[in-house]
């Protein structure tokens, strides 16, 4: 199953010609989460098909380089379920850093995924031994920065190029800007950071939570050319058992922005700090526009 999401994103040279002309715009998906009750998969019993190519029963559309939707899977059914075939999450494609799509390094969404299984139940002659039988959450594997390798009780799965984190506490945080000039001024790279979440490695190193995060691609034509517009928005897991989070911007931070948190119902709320050049009045506002 391919995890829904807004946009399919990259520029391929496929583009129908009348998506090229002047301005042509759309864009990656602005938030939501997807909401699976009891689904059921069958005969996953091998990572690879009769065909020779690998299979998964859950997984996101490779070719999303932006938000893919916090998941949540309600008493899912696994019959004849291999463990190396229950789910993939593949690396952003690095060809993505280019001019056209995310520019200094690839963009980050496929880093930043959380899906959770509430309440599994396994059935039939293949069992997947070795995850857990409750409730549980899978998360990317980031090789650029450290985030979920900070984070207690994730145990990483080679074949699924992902994390099992026996919580159901993490989810996935959008930080929005709202300016005006919010797709020609660029704020990326930006760092989530929580020094004191730390956690020490098999090599005995430790780790400490410090995601950095790129902004959405261009996804906009201006004639046979990209617009050189992308979206100040910034998908990142985290870990709601965490005191809080330090958002560092190394562009100036936009003047307004919103934040939009997606997991489980009843999770611990934690706080986020940002780091302002300069000395002013702030106001934070809930989402009926009443000041908190």
């Amino acid at each position: 199953m391919v995890l829904n999401q807004a946009n399919k994103g990259a520029h391929s040279d496929y583009q129908p010609k009348w998506a090229k002309l002047p301005l042509f715009k759309s864009s990656g998906s602005l938030s939501g989460s997807g909401h699976y009750y009891e689904m059921e998969f069958i005969g996953f019993e091998s990572k690879t098909t009769t065909c020779g190519s690998i299979q998964s029963a859950i997984g996101p559309y490779a070719k999303s380089p932006d938000y893919i939707p916090y998941a949540n899977f309600y008493n899912p059914i696994f019959t004849n379920q291999a463990k190396d075939a229950l789910a993939y999450i593949p690396d952003p494609d690095q060809g993505w850093a280019n001019p056209s799509d995310c520019v200094e390094f690839t963009c980050t969404g496929l880093y930043n995924i959380a899906i959770r299984l509430q309440n599994p139940q396994y059935r039939g002659d293949t069992i997947p031994i070795g995850i857990p039988t409750r409730t549980f959450t899978i998360v990317s594997n980031n090789i650029e920065s450290t985030s979920v390798q900070a984070m207690p009780g994730c145990s990483f799965q080679e074949k699924w190029n992902a994390w099992a984190c026996t919580t159901d506490d993490i989810g996935v945080m959008i930080i929005d800007s709202k300016d005006a000039d919010r797709e020609d001024r660029s704020s990326q790279p930006i760092y989530i950071q929580n020094e004191d979440y730390c956690r020490s490695s098999k090599g005995g190193e430790e780790l400490c939570y410090n995601n950095r995060l790129n902004a959405y691609q261009d996804h906009c034509w201006d004639g046979f050319y990209t617009c050189q517009k992308r979206e100040q928005r910034f998908p990142t897991v985290v870990d709601q058992r965490a005191d809080g989070y330090v958002v560092e911007y190394t562009g100036t931070p936009p003047q307004e922005q919103e934040f939009r948190l997606y997991g489980s119902t009843g999770s611990p709320g934690f706080r986020v700090s940002i780091y302002y050049p300069n000395a002013g009045a702030y106001a934070v506002y809930n989402a009926n526009k009443q000041v908190i």
